[in-house]
This record gives structure tokens, C-alpha cells and sequence, in this order.
């Protein structure tokens, strides 16, 4: 069991720099998590996530997006960004979790590749209504995560995303904002992993 947080930095050929921090054992299924708008990589280190998942025998992969953290910009749109990142980081089928500004570069993957998710955590994402007419095409299985006094992101938007992806499942966290993972860390690392344990 490896719990060392190490640094990764990739060059792409045509231009940006991709950082991004690992941690828990190579070969097992990974978790790549995304941050939202204003935070970086670091956030799911300092939650604990990064270490909660790699006890359980996941390895763990936190991104800084591009022009976030130590990531420039890149010369791909965002609907480009996951499979190159998914190349560099030698992931199949991995389980995807993101954030509120995160959802921008997850739906349009999600949508496109379905069939190469092997699970997907969405917390308050953005992007439901650009893509609600693909989101049938998303297969995996999926976790919604909301906070109940979401204050950026209805919670109306949480049952609406829950309707449009045939394989969901809701849960909400009481009393929490839009970044409901500060108010309650140990409910939510608790129920993804249950989610993971009855889908993987």
C-alpha cells in the first residue's frame, strides 16, 4: 500500500503542462478526482480523499485543471481534455469524480465515451443543461452528490440529473453548501466508497 502523495508534470507536444498528484497502489482501479473553479489539485489531498481512497486499495489521481495550480493552458478544448489526460496517466476504465466547474470537462467524455467509465461521482456539476439531451448515452454507474443548501446550484438540478442518467443514484448532504465535501468529509468519502464496493 502505497499512501505517498507524488508530483506529476507531462509536456504536451503542442503546447501546456499537465500537473497532477498520485497516491495508493498502481494497477488497481483509479480514482481521478477534479477540483471546481477555485481550487487546484491540493483540495483532495487536504480532505483526505487522496488517502482515504488509497487505504482502501484505489489509486488516486488529483489533477490540477488546465490554468489552475501548476497546469497551463493547453492547446485542446475541454471536450479534449479527458482523453488526453486519460492517456497520460495510463487509466482504464477508471472511476471519474468532479466538482461544480469540473462537469464542464466530464459531461462532454461521459457523453461521447460511455462505454469507457467504469463509475462516476458528480457533485453539483455545471453543464446539466447544455448536455441533458446526450446524458441518456451515460451508462456507468452513477452517484449524485449535493448539498442541501446548495446555494450556487439548485437542488432541483441534483432530481433533474438524477431523472436524465439512467443508472443514478442520490444523496444529499444535510445542512451543506455548494461545497458540501467541507461540511461533511466523513459522509461523503463514506458514501462513495459504499457506492464503489456495490458497483465495482
Amino acid at each position: 500500500m502505497n499512501l505517498e502523495i507524488k508530483e506529476h508534470f507531462h509536456q504536451f507536444e503542442g503546447g501546456g503542462t499537465l500537473r497532477w498528484l498520485e497516491s495508493g497502489a498502481s494497477g488497481k482501479t483509479t480514482i481521478v478526482l477534479f477540483h471546481g473553479a477555485t481550487f487546484r489539485a491540493e483540495l483532495w489531498q487536504k480532505l483526505g480523499t487522496m488517502r482515504f481512497f488509497a487505504l482502501r486499495g484505489f489509486r488516486t489521481i488529483s489533477t490540477d485543471l488546465p490554468r489552475h495550480g501548476k497546469s497551463t493552458n493547453v492547446h485542446f478544448s475541454k471536450s479534449e481534455f479527458l482523453p488526453h489526460l486519460l492517456k497520460v496517466i495510463y487509466s482504464d476504465h477508471p472511476v471519474l469524480m468532479g466538482h461544480s466547474f469540473a462537469g464542464s470537462y466530464l459531461f462532454p467524455y461521459l457523453t461521447r465515451h460511455p462505454e469507457s467509465v467504469g463509475a462516476v461521482i458528480l457533485v453539483a456539476p455545471t453543464g446539466i443543461l447544455e448536455y441533458r439531451s446526450d446524458l441518456h448515452n451515460v451508462t456507468a454507474p452513477s452517484l449524485i452528490i449535493w448539498g442541501e443548501n446548495d446555494e450556487m446550484i439548485s437542488v432541483q438540478q441534483a432530481s433533474l440529473l438524477e431523472h436524465l442518467l439512467p443508472n443514478a443514484q442520490l444523496h444529499t448532504l444535510k445542512k451543506a453548501r455548494h461545497e458540501c465535501y467541507l461540511t461533511a468529509p466523513e459522509e461523503f468519502h463514506t458514501t462513495i466508497y459504499n457506492f464503489l464496493r456495490q458497483h465495482l
